[in-house]
């Protein structure tokens, strides 16, 4: 079983608004400032460069092209700089409610994977890796993804904390993960009895 989840949003979006964002900018506001007129040829040299500058950003950025690789037993985390690899038996997995705060506030649904028993969470938007643990933004898909493969319970906030977040997304989820390790418990402990049976 391969699987591979590419974490945040693809690449091309991005090209294309900060693109779109280049373009308008330049065709609109230099010309404004500029006394002279620009002939159609410097016109399509600057959004060419406005192009190339945001694929080499976008290439080096963790939020964009940061993937995750899942196979039997283990489970490997691939940015531009670094890979690394988690073994299924060493691993911890976390539900994490990530908040945004100020305006457009909102609140979203990750887990955390890796070797990583600390009490706190801290996320930033644009870096999954941490010292030995990542984070992983999910929608469903990527979720059923990853209950598929891991076999352990993840661990849930408890429930006071977890109710005081409005979103119905991350109850959602939350639901999901709790029915997940429900099967786990059960699944587990059929295990043991045909063990003991034989």
């Amino acid at each position: 079983m391969k699987k591979k989840i590419n974490l945040g949003l693809t690449i091309w979006l991005y090209i294309f608004i900060i693109a779109t964002i280049g373009m308008i900018i330049f065709l609109i506001c230099f010309p404004l400032i500029s006394e002279k007129h620009i002939p159609i040829a410097e016109k399509i040299i600057g959004i060419v460069v406005v192009i190339i500058l945001a694929i080499v950003w976008f290439l080096l950025d963790q939020g964009i092209n940061t993937s995750i690789k899942i196979s039997d037993d283990k489970i490997a985390l691939n940015t531009v700089f670094e890979k690394r690899i988690y073994y299924k038996k060493d691993i911890s997995i976390l539900y994490a409610i990530h908040e945004h705060r100020g305006r457009g506030a909102y609140e979203c649904p990750c887990l955390v994977i890796g070797c990583w028993y600390d009490n706190r969470l801290c996320y930033t938007k644009r870096k999954f890796v941490y010292n030995n643990y990542f984070l992983v933004l999910l929608d469903y898909k990527k979720l059923q993804k990853i209950l598929s493969w891991y076999e352990g319970k993840i661990k849930l906030p408890p429930k006071q904390e977890f109710e005081q977040f409005k979103s119905k997304n991350v109850k959602k989820f939350y639901e999901i993960i709790k029915q997940h390790n429900y099967n786990t418990i059960l699944l587990r402990n059929g295990r043991e009895k045909e063990n003991d049976s034989i």
